[in-house]
C-alpha cells in the first residue's frame, strides 16, 4: 500500500513538473483569472519538487491519502528518489467551477517512454489553489 501511495504521489509531482513548458504555450482559458492563478500554483509545486523541498511542496498540495502531516512529508521526501516519470505535460486546464479545475496531465515514464494521461483537480483553498490528491494510481 505504501509502494502504490508513494507511486501515486511521484505521478503527481513529476506531472506537474512539464507544466512548466505548457505555461508558455497559448491557450483560450489563459485569459480566465483563476486558471492563471491554478498554474501559478502548479509552478511553485514544480519548483518545489525540483528543489527537493518538503515544506514548500506541501503549501501547494492537499493531499487525503495520510493521516498525519509527518506521514505526507515522509512519502514526499521519499518519493523525490522513487519517482516513475522522467517528464509531464500539462494538456489541459478545465475550470468546473469558481472552487475546482481538473488539470489534464500526459506523463512520459522512465526508461520505456510509455505516456499515461492523468487527470487530477485542482481545489482553492483558503484563496489559494492545489492539487487535490486523493489516491490516483499510476500503475504501469
Amino acid at each position: 500500500m505504501k509502494t502504490i501511495k508513494l507511486v501515486t504521489l511521484g505521478a503527481a509531482a513529476i506531472a506537474v513538473i512539464a507544466s512548466a513548458i505548457w505555461f508558455s504555450a497559448p491557450s483560450s482559458e489563459a485569459a480566465i483569472p483563476d486558471v492563471q492563478a491554478a498554474k501559478q500554483s502548479v509552478t511553485n509545486y514544480i519548483d518545489a519538487i525540483e528543489k527537493h523541498d518538503v515544506n514548500e511542496l506541501i503549501k501547494w498540495v492537499k493531499d487525503s491519502r495520510f493521516n498525519s502531516l509527518e506521514e505526507q512529508k515522509t512519502a514526499y521526501a521519499t518519493m523525490f528518489s522513487n519517482d516513475p516519470f522522467e517528464k509531464a505535460v500539462i494538456t489541459t486546464v478545465k475550470k468546473v467551477d469558481d472552487n475546482n479545475l481538473i488539470v489534464s496531465l500526459k506523463l512520459i515514464r522512465k526508461g520505456n517512454g510509455k505516456s499515461q494521461t492523468l487527470d487530477l483537480p485542482l481545489i482553492k483553498d483558503n484563496g489559494s489553489w492545489k492539487l487535490y490528491i486523493t489516491g490516483v494510481e499510476t500503475k504501469e
